[in-house]
């Protein structure tokens, strides 16, 4: 039973995680097509030029760093069809774990790397907020990760909260560099959304890695449970990592779907008139 309290644990709060912000994002780019219409789609479409690069780019650093070999890759193909704006076609060794692995971190890559771009772009164009960013995750990694209490869900809300004032605090909104950093945030955040592809691909290589790490958790329990209780306890730690530096990409997603917003109901007043 604690092998498995362990494993199950350390599955959610790290890989769980990223499930549930992915979510989250792709959540809130439905609602933004739902509110803006047609013209959203074109927003997409701009915005993609951006975007999707990225998120295809991504795909393709995991292949590399996993052995997949790429067949094909379109970085983007702007199109109203319902066709795929981009793609990586990649192959790999169906017998052999490590790429089997990879297919996991392939397929939740935009996510991850989409995110780590947002926190470079932020330090090169508006390194002030990058500052102010940092010292916000350094207070998220020393929280408490008690998962079972209300109170650690809500020292993350306020966490959340205070990203979102440091980011878009007025004290920013004159500056040319400021804006050029929302816009491309925005548009690569907007497309971080995995296709059902990048799902299906995650999923399978997430069967391999479950068993890995249960076997490798069933090792640590007979060698040392100590061990075992302390590398769970530096993963559940580390998942406030995670969540700080995924938070960015929430607030990003959180301001496009804002924007959306506010554009229906300024639609409706004039409608009104």
């Amino acid at each position: 039973m604690e092998i498995l309290k362990s494993f199950v644990s350390q599955m959610l709060f790290t890989f769980g995680v990223v499930v549930v912000f992915g979510a989250a994002i792709a959540l809130c780019r439905h609602l933004f097509v739902k509110l803006m219409g047609y013209s959203g789609l074109i927003i997409l479409l701009v915005t993609g030029a951006v975007g999707i690069p990225v998120h295809e780019l991504s795909h393709a650093a995991m292949c590399i760093l996993f052995g997949h070999r790429i067949e094909e890759m379109a970085l983007y193909r702007p199109n109203l069809s319902g066709e795929m704006p981009g793609y990586v076609y990649h192959a790999y060794n169906k017998r052999n774990l490590y790429h089997q692995i990879g297919n996991v971190f392939i397929g939740i890559a935009p996510i991850l790397c989409g995110s780590g771009v947002l926190l470079l772009l932020m330090r090169w164009l508006v390194p002030d907020i990058f500052g102010t960013v940092m010292g916000i995750f350094h207070e998220m990694r020393l929280l408490d990760a008690n998962w079972t209490s209300a109170e650690t869900y809500m020292a993350y809300g306020n966490a959340l909260k205070d990203m979102v004032l440091a980011i878009f605090s007025p004290d920013y909104l004159s500056s040319v560099r400021f804006w050029v950093y929302v816009v491309l945030a925005v548009s690569i955040s907007c497309h971080m959304e995995l296709s059902l592809s990048d799902i299906r691909a995650a999923a399978k290589g997430m069967a391999y890695l479950s068993v890995l790490v249960l076997a490798f958790d069933a090792i640590l329990f007979v060698v040392s449970r100590k061990t075992l209780a302390t590398v769970t306890a530096t993963m559940l730690a580390f998942s406030s990592t995670i969540i700080g530096f995924l938070t960015i990409s929430l607030v990003f997603s959180l301001a496009f779907l804002a924007f959306a917003f506010a554009w229906r109901v300024l639609h409706k007043i004039l409608l009104r008139r």
